[in-house]
């Protein structure tokens, strides 16, 4: 896995097993990364890490303090197993004030949509907990703080861009309705999306991309990745028979 400051000067790797990452940092730095960069000066509003699935102990309090933002992935830290390793700290982080949002590099098992609700789950297994207005908040003012772009969008407010995404309600993950925040961030996700305004300008109309044709991007998606799996000899698929 990889960190990155997406807005600083520095970029590190984290291996998947932390006692491969413990043993290559500690001989590359003499201390856990993260400390090491925030006593030169690295750590800092400034700072963007993403992944982060692997924070020894040491590191809480780096991290913490340095005002940093981090882009959290909780699908690969169920996807690589990590838990039976290393707990999660991100609830312990967004009890602390920790900028924190979602990010994903993968989408062979799940799709960026569900990584709140992924996250929601893993604080959970972990004995933590997330509310679902923090989520929203995660995903919103927290992307935005994130890259950089906090004062432009990501809040509803006065001199920012008109960056709006519109629920439906027509559908039974919606209902009943009672906690709307709870049932939009958890429950009905990325399905109720139905109009989304970017700057003023409608790109999602009834839950369909207005500057793209769909049909036609999923059509070239297929065919790209059936050309890419005759080339190198693969036959993916399930293990039960299909007919086509």
């Amino acid at each position: 896995m990889t960190g990155q400051t997406g807005r600083g000067h520095y970029s590190y790797t984290v291996y998947a097993d932390p006692k491969t990452a413990r043993t290559f940092d500690d001989r590359r730095f003499g201390k856990p990364p993260l400390v090491h960069f925030a006593e030169i000066g690295a750590l800092g509003p400034n700072t963007t890490f993403v992944h982060m699935n692997i924070i020894r102990d040491e590191e809480v309090e780096p991290i913490a303090t340095s005002g940093m933002s981090v882009v959290w992935h909780p699908g690969n830290y169920q996807f690589y197993s990590i838990a039976l390793a290393r707990r999660s700290r991100m609830p312990e982080l967004a009890e602390r004030g920790v900028n924190l949002t979602f990010g994903t590099d993968a989408a062979k098992v799940w799709t960026f949509g569900e990584l709140a609700w992924i996250g929601y789950l893993v604080a959970r297994e972990e004995g933590g907990y997330l509310p679902a207005e923090r989520i929203l908040e995660m995903q919103t003012i927290g992307a935005a703080r994130a890259i950089g772009l906090d004062r432009q969008v990501g809040s509803l407010e006065p001199g920012k861009k008109a960056d709006l995404v519109i629920r439906t309600e027509e559908l039974a993950e919606a209902q009943p309705g009672l906690n709307v925040i709870r049932e939009l961030v958890l429950v009905s996700r990325s399905k109720s999306v139905d109009t989304v305004i970017i700057d003023g300008q409608i790109v999602v109309r009834h839950g369909r991309l207005t500057l793209a044709d769909e049909a036609l991007v999923y059509a070239r998606a297929r065919e790209s990745a059936r050309r890419l799996v005759d080339k190198v000899g693969l036959t993916p698929g399930t293990i039960w028979p299909t007919v086509a």
